[in-house]
């Protein structure tokens, strides 16, 4: 059964302690089948000065490309935009997914991956259903759970570093 499904695509930005929404991904699935995607981007996020592109190639607008108020879609006939591809879990992540909800692999969706993903993976995006929807921070947990035992972790971003104890921050 094919479905449509509107995801926020949030962006941590240089500077900037908190992600901001950066605009709307369209998905189009059937069952796991990823069918098609489009993304248009916010007008307040088109407004700030640090904005960076979801995706150079396919979503530009640094080189005066006229991205506002336009619906998108990946070049070459593709059906996913490589920012929103890199943004996904890598293949152990989607095992490790596949896993937590007991489901067979390859079998969940693409928007489940990108939804279930959290926003502590490296890279700036983080996609989540809507915008007032708070971001799943799965790893804090066990990243908290090494500093208790001692093992040393650092984040070189600084949006982490406000989530530890002081004597643990990174440098």
């Amino acid at each position: 059964m094919t479905s449509e499904k509107e995801l926020i695509v949030y962006a941590c930005l240089p500077g900037e302690t908190e992600s901001v929404p950066a605009g709307v991904l369209k998905i189009t699935e059937n069952g796991s089948d990823l069918l098609g995607s489009s993304f248009v981007y916010g007008q307040r996020y088109l407004n700030r000065a640090n904005g960076i592109e979801v995706d150079p190639v396919s979503l530009g607008f640094k080189a005066g490309q006229q991205v506002r108020n336009v619906e998108l879609f990946p070049l070459n006939g593709l059906v996913d935009f490589g920012g929103i591809r890199d943004a996904a879990p890598d293949q152990w992540g989607r095992r490790v997914i596949e896993n937590r909800r007991k489901a067979a692999p390859n079998t969940l969706s693409e928007s489940d991956y990108l939804l279930s993903a959290g926003n502590n993976r490296v890279g700036a995006l983080d996609i989540r259903k809507g915008f007032h929807e708070e971001p799943i921070t799965q790893r804090n947990d066990f990243v908290t759970s090494l500093w208790s035992k001692g093992i040393s972790v650092i984040y070189p971003d600084p949006r982490y570093r406000s989530r530890f104890p002081a004597d643990h921050a990174a440098t």
